[in-house]
């Protein structure tokens, strides 16, 4: 009788043990599900209406990106730009459902070190099309490590904890205005494309058309490959250097008129300034 007791105390025991055992190997699992992959920001593109960037490089000035009948717009110094829309949703890709590789630090004392203080972050807000807070977040340095990984420390606003995510995000959003404005040349799908006309100076002019689906050079078939090449070259190209209203005068230097099937042309002129040559082009007029 006195055998079954202890028998059966020691069953009690080990059912004790052993959920203690489970209770404690199964913490670091949830401490980890809840350090580790923790949405940190989740939303997505369109239902943000308003940017407000702190790029570090700008040291506490602000850029305003607001989007306007379905285009993002820049304000800056009292100007409105046009955003590179690609650039714009690119950013919002990288920051929606945000969420962490590791906590890196969970008090103020390692903000300096990890570059998400006030004073060495980018900080974005985003909000929505109700003016309503979406993210605020403190973008600081970021870490590689083999093989060619990049992650970035992040921190959000009101919190003392600091995040390791994926991705190099100090690149995407440490940026001037100039950086985030619209550079297109061209932009366009090679099929649109019916007809190039190529104004040179003197008598170095000619045309480039598509007949039954042949380039056709003055009329006389061109080569195929050497003209896919040259349009491929030049079917999507963006900008460096933006002068804006420049003073340009005279006839062009090179002009170049991109007929298109059922949308207006692009045309590309090369002027003469007083220290280089300007390119501009219809795809983006007063840049």
């Amino acid at each position: 009788m006195r055998k079954s007791i202890n028998n059966k105390w020691l069953l009690v025991v080990f059912v004790v043990l052993l959920a203690l055992v489970v209770v404690q190997f199964s913490k670091p699992d949830g401490h980890k599900e809840r350090s580790f992959d923790k949405e940190l920001v989740n939303f997505t593109g369109d239902e943000i209406a308003k940017i407000v960037l702190f790029p570090k490089k700008l040291n506490g000035e602000s850029i305003a990106i607001k989007k306007e009948t379905g285009v993002w717009q820049i304000e800056a110094e009292g100007k409105t730009h046009k955003a590179g829309q690609n650039t714009i949703d690119g950013m919002l890709s990288s920051l929606s459902n945000l969420k962490t590789l590791s906590l890196a630090g969970n008090s103020k004392d390692r903000w300096d070190s990890f570059e998400v203080s006030d004073s060495l972050a980018t900080r974005v807000q985003l909000f929505n099309q109700k003016s309503k807070k979406v993210a605020d977040v403190y973008i600081g340095k970021f870490k590689f490590s083999q093989p060619r990984n990049m992650s970035t420390y992040v921190r959000l606003e009101g919190k003392k904890e600091t995040y390791r995510v994926d991705g190099f995000l100090s690149s995407t959003f440490n940026r001037g205005v100039s950086d985030l404005r619209d550079k297109t040349i061209t932009a366009d799908q090679l099929a649109n494309w019916t007809q190039l006309i190529f104004d040179y100076p003197t008598d170095s002019s000619f045309v480039l058309e598509k007949q039954d689906g042949q380039w056709m050079l003055d009329g006389v078939l061109a080569n195929q490959n050497e003209v896919s090449s040259y349009i491929n070259s030049v079917k999507n190209q963006s900008g460096n250097t933006l002068v804006d209203e420049p003073v340009l005068s005279g006839t062009p230097l090179f002009r170049l008129t991109i007929n298109r099937e059922n949308l207006a042309p692009i045309t590309l002129k090369v002027h003469e300034s007083a220290v280089e040559r300007l390119l501009s082009s219809s795809e983006n007029e007063g840049v």
